[in-house]
Protein backbone atom coordinates (compact mmCIF):
# COMPACT_ATOMS: atom_id res chain seq x y z
CA UNK A 1 0.00 0.00 0.00
CA UNK A 2 1.43 2.96 -0.92
CA UNK A 3 1.70 6.02 1.75
CA UNK A 4 -0.57 8.53 1.92
CA UNK A 5 0.14 12.01 3.25
CA UNK A 6 -2.57 15.13 3.90
CA UNK A 7 -1.33 17.83 1.95
CA UNK A 8 -3.15 20.45 4.22
CA UNK A 9 -1.28 19.08 7.36
CA UNK A 10 1.50 17.17 6.30
CA UNK A 11 0.77 14.23 8.04
CA UNK A 12 0.43 10.52 7.32
CA UNK A 13 -3.14 9.26 7.07
CA UNK A 14 -4.04 6.50 9.44
CA UNK A 15 -5.96 3.72 9.21
CA UNK A 16 -9.49 4.29 10.79
CA UNK A 17 -11.15 1.20 9.51
CA UNK A 18 -10.40 -1.89 7.20
CA UNK A 19 -13.03 -3.24 4.93
CA UNK A 20 -15.67 -1.10 4.31
CA UNK A 21 -18.17 -1.13 1.72
CA UNK A 22 -17.86 0.74 -1.66
CA UNK A 23 -20.72 1.26 -4.50
CA UNK A 24 -19.40 2.11 -7.80
CA UNK A 25 -22.79 3.74 -9.30
CA UNK A 26 -22.86 3.26 -13.25
CA UNK A 27 -21.60 6.96 -13.81
CA UNK A 28 -21.22 10.41 -12.91
CA UNK A 29 -25.01 12.14 -11.99
CA UNK A 30 -26.02 8.55 -11.29
CA UNK A 31 -27.41 6.70 -7.98
CA UNK A 32 -27.76 3.79 -9.36
CA UNK A 33 -25.66 1.05 -7.75
CA UNK A 34 -23.48 -1.05 -10.06
CA UNK A 35 -20.68 -2.80 -8.36
CA UNK A 36 -20.09 -3.33 -4.53
CA UNK A 37 -16.15 -3.11 -3.26
CA UNK A 38 -14.31 -3.75 0.23
CA UNK A 39 -11.78 -1.44 1.18
CA UNK A 40 -10.50 0.61 3.49
CA UNK A 41 -10.99 3.96 4.79
CA UNK A 42 -7.92 6.45 6.08
CA UNK A 43 -8.25 9.77 8.13
CA UNK A 44 -5.74 12.58 8.92
CA UNK A 45 -5.31 12.97 12.60
CA UNK A 46 -5.21 16.28 12.24
CA UNK A 47 -7.86 17.66 9.87
CA UNK A 48 -9.83 14.39 9.91
CA UNK A 49 -10.42 14.74 5.75
CA UNK A 50 -10.89 10.71 4.59
CA UNK A 51 -10.26 8.65 1.81
CA UNK A 52 -11.17 5.43 1.14
CA UNK A 53 -8.43 3.32 -0.50
CA UNK A 54 -6.89 -0.49 -0.81
CA UNK A 55 -9.48 -1.22 -2.66
CA UNK A 56 -9.77 -5.52 -3.25
CA UNK A 57 -9.08 -6.99 -6.70
CA UNK A 58 -12.14 -7.77 -7.96
CA UNK A 59 -15.77 -6.44 -6.90
CA UNK A 60 -17.57 -9.00 -4.71
CA UNK A 61 -20.86 -8.21 -6.40
CA UNK A 62 -22.46 -6.50 -8.91
CA UNK A 63 -26.01 -5.15 -10.16
CA UNK A 64 -27.12 -8.32 -12.70
CA UNK A 65 -26.21 -11.26 -9.82
CA UNK A 66 -29.56 -12.30 -8.85
CA UNK A 67 -28.58 -11.36 -4.96
CA UNK A 68 -27.25 -7.99 -5.36
CA UNK A 69 -29.99 -6.38 -3.58
CA UNK A 70 -29.98 -8.04 -1.14
CA UNK A 71 -25.96 -7.52 -0.45
CA UNK A 72 -26.27 -4.02 -1.60
CA UNK A 73 -28.87 -3.60 1.56
CA UNK A 74 -26.15 -5.76 4.34
CA UNK A 75 -23.60 -2.90 2.82
CA UNK A 76 -23.24 -0.48 5.39
CA UNK A 77 -22.25 2.19 5.78
CA UNK A 78 -21.71 2.43 2.00
CA UNK A 79 -19.04 4.99 0.48
CA UNK A 80 -19.88 6.21 -3.24
CA UNK A 81 -17.95 6.29 -6.23
CA UNK A 82 -20.06 8.52 -8.87
CA UNK A 83 -17.19 9.36 -10.97
CA UNK A 84 -17.13 6.05 -13.35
Amino acid sequence: MPMMVCVKCQVKLKPEKNSVHGVETFGRGSDEPYKLWMADLWKCPECGIEVIAGFGAHNYAEHYQPNFAEQFKKAEPKYWDKSC
